[in-house]
This record gives structure tokens, C-alpha cells and sequence, in this order.
């Protein structure tokens, strides 16, 4: 017990056989700060007991904790932390435990928040155009929809006003159809993702209550990993179909706008009709 704790307020620095993250073993140089962390060449090591050598953390400690040669991050459980950091899982060991649920959920999120980013984009370009011709509707232009039903209006309104009614109307349709068209697979991704997030869920739930009817509930780690690889995917649906829930909202309301500055544009020519 003496010679431990005089080593643990030691520096050391010798030649020692390392077991590198590929697997590769090398002989180089180590610093040790008494029993509690070894360095070398900038990377933290660990004792094994089953290799009977220093193995390379496969998850290094912060940079900020300890990223020069001078400086060191000590774990004073001798290696517990150090063993809890290494097995702690990166963002893609997450992804990765989704398993296909979790990938055909992360494709679906980007397809369409790529698809609500484009619609946004076509919306808010139709709406400037929109604006400008409000500015100047003696001058219609076919590059909007506003434009268009200006010159439905100039080109029928010498006939019946049955007939104007009814041209303004089938216009206003078209166009107001074309605005919203891909609103609504916005809307169903945003729905769709939650539930494949569940259907992961209930899947993973079903696997872990298959291993612990094999096994037993003696181990609680087994449990444990199983229910949290399960809840990932719910994790994943959520993640995707929030950003999508908001940008449905958003164009929703923006296409919305636009209808109504066309329907109240082509109800005005009427009444000046009249």
C-alpha cells in the first residue's frame, strides 16, 4: 500500500508496448501520472488486464480537457471513467442502432425537408412577383399567378359576366392548385415519421422482451441497451418530423396568403366589372 501511494504522486515516462485503435501493436514512449492516466503521442491509453498491455482509448477525453503534452486528464477511478467514456456511443453508433427503421426515417426527414426548403423558396418567389404586380396592374405579366388572372379578366371582359364569373373562377382554381401542389406530402412525411419512429419502437421493444424471456432479467445492462436501441427510432421520427411540422406550417400559411390576394384581386375586377 506504501509503494502505491508513493507511485501515484509519480510522473513516469518509459518505453512501453501500446495496442493502437486499429489494432496495431507499437513500442513508444509513455507518460504516466501516477496510477490515475498514460499518455503517449497525444492519445490516452488504458491498461487491459486480458491483453496484459496499454490499449488505446477508442473514445479520447476532450481536447479541451487536456490537449497539450504538459497537460492531463486524470481519472481518479482508475480507469472506471475512462472505461465509461470508451463506451459511451457516438452519433453514429445511434443512427446505427435505428437499424433500417432508423435509416428509411432519416431518408424520408431529408427528402422532405429538401422539398419543403425548395417549396418555400417557389412560394416566396411567386409572392414578390405577386407583390410587384399589385403595384402595377395595368401591366399584367404571365410570370404570376396574379398576372394570369389579370389577363383572363382583359381578354373576357367584354363578353357575358356569367361567362368572366366563370373564367376568373376556373383560373383562380388552376392557379390556386398549382401553389399548393406538394403541400400536403410535406404534411404526410411530417405524420409519417413519428409513427415509423413507433413502429421501430415497438419492434425493438419486442426483441428485448424475446431476449429476456431467453436470458432472464439477471443481467439489468441487457435491458437497459435493448430499451435504449428501441427508443432511437422514436428519437429519429421525432427529430425528422418536428423541422418537417414547421415548414408545413409555413408554407401552408404562405401558399394561403397567396390565394387569398388572388381571390380578393379577382373579385375586385368583378365589382369594377359591374
Amino acid at each position: 500500500m506504501l509503494e502505491e501511494i508513493v507511485r501515484s504522486g509519480n510522473v513516469e515516462k518509459y518505453n512501453a508496448n501500446l495496442i493502437l485503435s486499429n489494432g496495431d501493436r507499437v513500442n513508444q514512449e509513455v507518460t504516466k501520472v501516477g496510477l490515475f492516466s498514460a499518455k503517449s503521442d497525444g492519445k490516452y491509453f488504458d491498461y487491459s488486464n486480458d491483453m496484459k498491455a496499454l490499449v488505446e482509448l477508442s473514445t479520447q477525453p476532450s481536447t479541451s480537457l487536456g490537449s497539450s503534452d504538459d497537460t492531463f486528464v486524470i481519472d481518479p477511478t482508475r480507469g472506471t471513467l475512462f472505461e465509461l467514456l470508451n463506451n459511451q456511443p457516438t452519433l453514429m453508433n445511434r443512427i446505427q442502432q435505428g437499424g433500417v427503421v432508423g435509416y428509411i426515417i432519416i431518408f424520408l426527414g431529408v427528402i422532405g425537408l429538401l422539398f419543403a426548403f425548395y417549396k418555400m423558396v417557389v412560394l416566396n418567389l411567386v409572392f414578390t412577383k405577386m407583390k410587384k404586380q399589385i403595384k402595377s396592374l395595368d401591366t399584367p405579366n404571365d410570370n404570376n399567378p396574379l398576372g394570369k388572372v389579370i389577363n383572363i379578366f382583359n381578354k373576357y371582359k367584354n363578353h357575358d359576366l356569367n361567362d368572366l364569373e366563370v373564367k376568373m373562377a376556373e383560373t383562380i382554381l388552376k392557379e390556386t392548385n398549382r401553389v399548393k401542389k406538394g403541400q400536403s406530402f410535406v404534411k404526410l412525411l411530417s405524420a409519417v415519421t413519428p409513427l415509423l419512429g413507433l413502429l421501430g419502437t415497438v419492434t425493438g421493444m419486442i426483441a428485448t422482451f424475446q431476449a429476456i424471456t431467453l436470458f432472464g432479467t439477471g443481467d439489468p445492462k441487457l435491458m437497459a441497451g435493448g430499451i435504449s436501441t428501441a427508443l432511437i427510432t422514436t428519437v429519429l421520427g421525432l427529430v425528422a418530423a418536428i423541422p418537417l411540422l414547421f415548414s408545413y406550417t409555413y408554407i401552408s400559411s404562405k401558399s394561403g396568403r397567396i390565394v387569398s390576394i388572388l381571390e380578393e384581386q379577382g373579385m375586385g375586377m368583378l365589382a369594377k366589372s359591374l
